[in-house]
């Protein structure tokens, strides 16, 4: 076969090799609680989900998270709609001790790490911090945040899941 056919038989192979690739991509299904307007939790896991503008919030609508090449989104199988995910976040292994930190406020409960992928996760935190340095005081995956005299109660730290 010379070398001008053999790239004409690549020319005229390659859309139908791309077309099996595409067609066998396999797209996931997990379902999830909502716990707030913009907040899901993987059954069994510790790991969370932020949507975007998630107004959706009754019990029997049956979410589950949703997870293509194309896009990750949480759905509804009893009801019509979607919602974007906007981060995903899995329980860190952070130790124990004390740290300096620079926080800013992502969500209700929701603070990130200055210069990390690590997010905190509190109970009740009614602060509005932006580039604020706390203190972070950790014994295991729960622990305070104290900003500027309030402390907070953690839950966990978590890093973001890409």
């Amino acid at each position: 076969m010379t070398m001008q056919k053999k790239y004409i038989w690549m020319f005229l192979l390659l859309p139908s090799i791309l077309f099996v690739s595409l067609s066998h991509a396999e797209d996931f299904e997990i379902k999830v609680k909502q716990l707030e307007k913009n907040l899901f939790k993987l059954e069994g896991k510790t790991i969370f989900v932020h949507t975007q503008d998630c107004e959706t919030m009754k019990q029997d609508q049956d979410p589950y998270l949703s997870i293509s090449e194309a896009s990750k989104t949480i759905r509804f199988r009893k009801a019509e709609g979607k919602c974007e995910v906007k981060r995903a976040y899995k329980l860190s292994g952070k130790g124990k001790g004390s740290y300096s930190v620079i926080i800013r406020r992502e969500e209700n409960d929701w603070y990130g790490i200055a210069s990390t992928d690590s997010f905190i996760r509190t109970k009740g935190c009614a602060s509005l911090a932006q580039g604020q340095k706390a203190i972070l005081s950790l014994n295991g995956t729960n622990g305070t945040l104290i900003i500027a005299k309030l402390e907070c109660q953690i839950e966990g730290v978590y890093t973001k899941i890409e």
